[in-house]
């Protein structure tokens, strides 16, 4: 019989580490005065942060699965600041990369516009969680890494602001209003040193065309990790319908019409019992009995 070589657990360690990338971002001597800044890379879908050096450059290292040097995957460098253009730069993965060990990424800094936007119904009570994305006209005109698709969610109080943004013009278009019917896309100018401000009117829905209400969890779910599925309603693999921290929802489902729903965890793998909805009702809180 064979024996096993204990040097292969030590193999496999120095192939692990051999993976490992050092990220540095070089960015201008001046980038450590800003209180703002933010540098980060995701590496596969997860988030790293890079620290400032005291050269004054930022570095970070990640670990870089097998999947991302065949597929030669980008290393994604990203720099947000209020006072800043917010920066995103790409860098494939490639064995010779991997091998040297080091990614540098050289970025550029430009002082940034801001604008705010509030969006309101024809009343003007506040149109809160209004999903809203912003495109620059002019991407070209740009420099280099330049962000020019920018979202943001309205709070509260219908009320959002976006810093870092180049200067120019952009168009907006509201892609998920809720109770709020969708307006025409408008555009809004962006420049250094006077922020704009764009109201956004949305003519507000009748309730007889959607249901909302309350799902109660006991805790508050983990972003991004519960969501309603409609039963019987074939859905994108890993796709759902957004379930708020609150446990607030809701649903296109119009007055006379009615839906079995779970709610389905993609965190922990977890689904819930149906539950029964009624179109056109709001206001009600339904427990959540998980299988």
């Amino acid at each position: 019989m064979a024996l096993r070589s204990e040097a292969n657990p030590h193999a496999q360690r120095a192939t692990l580490a051999e993976r490992r990338l050092q990220c540095i971002a070089h960015l201008p001597a001046y980038a450590g005065s800003d209180p703002s800044l933010q540098v980060w890379v995701r590496v596969d879908g997860a988030r790293t942060v890079l620290d400032p050096r005291s050269d004054g450059s930022w570095a970070a290292t990640v670990d870089i699965p097998e999947s991302m040097i065949l597929l030669a995957h980008p290393v994604q460098l990203f720099v947000e600041s209020a006072r800043f253009c917010h920066v995103s730069l790409a860098l494939p993965v490639s064995p010779n990369l991997v091998r040297d060990g080091t990614a540098h990424f050289a970025v550029e800094l430009r002082v940034a516009a801001r604008v705010e936007i509030r969006v309101a119904d024809e009343g003007g009570a506040p149109a809160d969680r209004c999903e809203i994305w912003l495109n620059h006209e002019a991407p070209q005109s740009c420099g280099r890494g330049a962000v020019t698709t920018r979202k943001f969610v309205t709070g509260a109080d219908g009320r959002g602001e976006l810093l870092g943004l180049e200067p120019g013009r952009w168009t907006w278009e509201v892609t998920d209003a809720k109770w709020w019917s969708h307006p025409d896309p408008g555009a809004l100018v962006a420049r250094i040193g006077e922020p704009a401000f764009e109201q956004i009117v949305v003519p507000r829905r009748d309730t007889a065309e959607y249901v909302s209400g309350r799902f109660v969890l006991g805790s508050a779910p983990v972003e991004g990790c519960i969501g309603l599925v409609i039963v019987g309603v074939e859905i994108a693999e890993g796709a759902s319908i957004p379930l708020f921290a609150s446990g607030d929802f809701y649903l296109d489902l119009a007055s006379g019409e009615s839906a079995d729903v779970r709610l389905v965890d993609s965190c922990s793998k977890r689904t819930s019992k149906p539950v029964h909805l009624e179109g056109g009702t709001h206001g009600f809180s339904y427990g959540v009995e998980w299988e």
